[in-house]
């Protein structure tokens, strides 16, 4: 992850293969970054699949919530 992203920790490496890092990997992106890194780091799919277990500020969670009310059944 990119040290402007993740300045608190840098270095740290993130596991796809596990929910629970992917999730807070996710956070931080959604936080801290810009389109790019949205682009680049976060799985549509599986944000879809986090959501609910996503820490988010409320204006983080009502701004997204649009694009995520969209694709669940």
């Amino acid at each position: 992850m990119p040290l402007g992203l993740n300045w608190s920790a840098p270095g740290a490496v993130f596991d796809f293969a596990d929910r629970r890092r992917r999730a807070r990997c996710y956070e931080i992106v959604l936080r801290e970054g810009s389109p790019t890194d949205l682009l680049r780091l976060v799985d549509g799919a599986r944000l879809v699949d986090a959501w609910a277990d996503l820490v988010l500020p409320r204006e983080l969670r009502t701004a997204w919530l649009p694009v995520i009310d969209a694709v669940l059944p």
